[in-house]
């Protein structure tokens, strides 16, 4: 295939729609991608590829040996099912993906990525199985430090006695019970808390993302 015919196309993404996409496109503005081929969705990092209206749209747009510009793989998703579904469906289309953070490329080893091959895809996909659990920790982190601030606020405003600090081992009790190793009376015993103190603190929140 000759290189006028190969299109280049950029897919940017961000979760909610308070979130800004002007990073990304500039970016691809500055590789000289036209605005047309500029694709965005504002979803969920989990939401499956065919329920996103921009990636499908692009799908249907792109040809064998084409290019698929993302920032980095994390836009494409922070799942690793739903970043190998895309992954299938860039196959089926026979087209390349070219990661433009340096360092992420640069640690899967290719400046084009050929999903058709499996070598390149199980490199993606392992990449995919590693944000997933730093997206899942991040997540958790940020859950219960927001939960202990709002409890220990509510605690000063009404003058109550200081909140009581979870076990050190609380984030492994709380995958037990997201993975349904345990139920949720048991979990509250092991936390050593009632089941106000579990919502107050957010760890319903918690919960909920560890089961993505």
């Amino acid at each position: 295939m000759k290189n006028k015919d190969i299109t280049n196309y950029w897919y940017s993404r961000v979760s909610t729609g308070k979130q800004d996409l002007e990073r990304q496109n500039d970016m691809a503005k500055e590789i000289d991608i036209p605005e047309a081929n500029i694709y965005i969705d504002k979803c969920n990092a989990n939401t499956p590829p065919t329920a996103r209206p921009g990636f499908s749209r692009m799908m249907d747009n792109m040809k064998c040996g084409d290019i698929l510009h993302v920032e980095s793989l994390d836009r494409i998703s922070r799942s690793a099912l739903v970043g190998s579904q895309c992954l299938s469906m860039l196959e089926d289309k026979q087209v390349l993906l070219k990661i433009n953070f340096e360092p992420e490329r640069e640690e899967i080893g290719k400046e084009f990525i050929d999903v058709q091959n499996t070598e390149d895809k199980e490199k993606c996909i392992n990449k995919f199985k590693v944000i997933e659990v730093e997206s899942k920790k991040l997540y958790s982190r940020t859950q219960y430090r927001n939960a202990k601030r709002l409890t220990t606020k509510r605690s000063k405003n009404l003058g109550g006695r200081p909140t009581k600090d979870l076990p050190p081992n609380y984030h492994n009790i709380l995958e037990r019970l997201a993975k349904g190793l345990i139920k949720f009376p048991e979990c509250l015993n092991l936390l050593d808390i009632c089941k106000q103190t579990f919502y107050n603190k957010g760890l319903n929140d918690i919960v909920k993302g560890m089961a993505i």
